[in-house]
């Protein structure tokens, strides 16, 4: 139970930080502002499942599956630019974790805005959790070049071969 309270305290925690660093970011073009990109977020709760599908001939494709897919769905359709929602099953685990504003209809059943831009409509109750400057940094020094040259070492020529066609029918829809 602990792990799912911080799970969704931490997702609420990085969306915050998220609208705050990047919404209404500016774009430069020829040195003069151009346009600006915005960016919503949703948080939910419960089990998903991952699935991969396709073949290694032909393309590959990895679903997600569960009742928190409709959530977030449900959620990011209510998310204004620059404001991360939470679905009415995350709310329930936020509200143990977390001192909510008055603005946060926990009896609602409809998902509820929790930050707006440098707003944000919760904060850690106690010590124990915090809303941390996030950063990520590479575990090795080694660059991506060199991580896939190090496990591509021992493949012979048919190996690297059927390396070559996974990774090039290994397309998610996103990307």
């Amino acid at each position: 139970l602990v792990f799912m309270l911080e799970g969704v305290f931490t997702a609420a925690a990085c969306g915050a930080k998220i609208v705050d660093k990047c919404s209404d970011y500016p774009v430069y073009r020829e040195g003069k502002l151009f346009s600006y990109l915005n960016v919503h977020c949703s948080v939910a709760y419960g089990e998903v499942a991952g699935v991969h599908v396709g073949d290694f001939e032909t393309k590959m494709e990895y679903l997600i599956l569960g009742e928190p897919i409709d959530q977030v769905a449900g959620a990011i359709d209510i998310a204004g630019h620059g404001e991360i929602v939470a679905s009415p099953q995350a709310l329930v685990f936020l509200k143990d974790t977390a001192d909510l504003d008055d603005c946060v209809k926990l009896d609602s059943k409809d998902p509820q805005v929790i930050a707006s831009r440098s707003n944000c409509y919760f904060r850690p109750k106690g010590d124990d959790l915090e809303i941390k400057d996030w950063k990520v940094e590479l575990p090795t020094k080694a660059n991506p070049r060199e991580r896939l040259a190090n496990r591509c070492i021992d493949l012979d020529y048919e190996g690297l071969r059927r390396l070559r066609s996974r990774m090039c029918h290994y397309i998610h829809p996103v990307v």
